[in-house]
């Protein structure tokens, strides 16, 4: 009996640990909610993860941004948006980012905070005036006409 009961906490155990294991792989990919506000004024806190954000998006061949909102899209205010690295897309990714551009969506990516990269060729990329950096876009979705 107690043989029995040994073999069934290993067991258990065992079951345990693997559930962890399998958590941590899906919470790699997993992309947290946030708000381009957020990104903004504690981008520190969100330094290298895959964040989910939804924003007014600005597609240039020159730059990309996310803004809070349509006003401060309108007046571009570069304090009011996170830069976007659209140095990596295709075709396909930028049409998609060019019919989008001027509408609300929800976008998918890396966050990379200023503070880390303000001392990198990034920065010179992007200006002085950003407040951090989405890269590797997984997805773009449209959230308006």
């Amino acid at each position: 009996m107690l043989s029995k009961i040994r073999h069934l906490k290993i067991f258990l155990g065992l079951i345990f640990l693997l559930s962890i294991n399998v958590n941590a792989i899906f919470d790699e990919f997993a992309y947290t909610p946030v708000s381009v506000f957020e990104l903004i004024t504690v981008g520190e806190d969100y330094d290298d993860w895959n964040v989910e954000v939804v924003g007014v998006l600005y597609f240039h061949r020159e730059s990309t941004m996310l803004f809070v909102s349509k006003e401060k899209y309108k007046f571009m205010d570069n304090s009011s948006a996170v830069f976007i690295d659209a140095s990596s897309f295709d075709e396909s990714m930028k049409n998609q980012f060019t019919d989008a551009s001027g509408k609300y969506v929800s976008l998918q990516g890396l966050f990379n905070n200023t503070n880390r990269i303000k001392n990198t060729a990034s920065s010179h990329t992007f200006g002085p005036a950003y407040s951090g950096v989405l890269s590797k876009i997984k997805s773009i979705m449209v959230l308006e006409n």
